[in-house]
């Protein structure tokens, strides 16, 4: 409820779930000694990568950010401010898969995270309420993307896919 009175939103979250993958992310973190770089794939307010890094013990990591809204970018930056992470924060506008094209191969040194459309919807579909969670014909397409992606031996992955509040 903190983050909620403090942080901004984009349209696409849902506070329970971003804080309960904030605490994901903030775990992975402590059982990855090596990750110097959180790679948030749909990244929205940047609020889940960024309360793990301020929450975490770890302060030698940073967060790039990738999402297809450009409301994200200012959304992201600005919490990324209030939370004085801007030094530690870059945002990507783009689709996942075209982040991933670039960034691949991965290293062990990154920790990709993601919580990824997941719904399964007609491809037509385009009504911006179900953009966020259109995961194609099966509601595995972006995962199946993330999972796919040439990662170098060591790399870390962290998913949510799905909604841990909505049925």
């Amino acid at each position: 409820e903190k983050a909620a009175q403090v942080l901004s939103f984009t349209h696409f979250d849902d506070v329970y779930d971003t804080l309960i993958y904030s605490r994901l992310i903030e775990k992975a973190l402590g059982l990855a000694p090596g990750v110097r770089s959180i790679i948030d794939l749909g990244a929205g307010s940047s609020i889940p990568g960024l309360l793990a890094i301020s929450d975490s013990d770890r302060k030698d990591v940073s967060l790039l950010a990738v999402d297809l809204d450009p409301e994200a970018r200012t959304v992201g930056a600005e919490n990324a401010a209030k939370l004085g992470l801007s030094d530690k924060f870059q945002f990507r506008l783009g689709r996942l898969e075209e982040a991933l094209s670039d960034l691949a191969p991965l290293s062990p040194q990154s920790m990709v995270v993601s919580n990824p459309p997941y719904i399964a919807s007609p491809e037509h579909l385009q009504e911006k309420f179900f953009i966020p969670v259109n995961g194609g014909p099966e509601g595995d397409d972006y995962l199946l993307k993330i999972l796919n992606t040439p990662m170098a031996a060591g790399t870390h992955v962290v998913l949510l896919w799905g909604s841990l509040t909505a049925p």
